[in-house]
């Protein structure tokens, strides 16, 4: 359960670390990829440096963008991480953070009352 906590928190940290201190970066679409659907993959593909990247992006945002656009994304070198241009949704990392730690608390009460340590 710590395991599940300590990989949600990273995940936040991750993007909340793009966010907030990455570089913003203008990058050409290559391909443009919208399921219709909240929580499918909804993705834009681009080139940067030589390397094609992959970034989520939103149900509604999805549909904002065609081949060939251009649009800003941020780079975090540290983790190597682009993030869309709008903002990410992290409450998935965030909840299951909140889980992940309810969790893992109420198992160590169990084992200290258990165990009587």
């Amino acid at each position: 359960m710590a395991v599940v906590f300590l990989l949600f928190y990273y995940r936040y940290k991750m993007h909340t670390d793009t966010i907030k201190n990455g570089k913003e970066i203008t990058v050409v679409i290559k391909k443009v990829a919208c399921s219709g659907y909240k929580e499918s993959s909804n993705y834009i593909v681009f080139n940067y440096e030589g390397e094609n990247h992959i970034v989520n992006v939103g149900k509604e945002e999805c549909y904002k963008y065609k081949s060939g656009d251009s649009t800003s994304v941020k780079y975090n070198e540290k983790y190597n991480l682009y993030s869309p241009p709008t903002k990410v949704d992290t409450s998935n990392d965030f909840w299951g953070m909140c889980f992940g730690g309810t969790f893992f608390l109420i198992g160590i009460f169990y084992l200290i009352r258990t165990f009587k340590l």
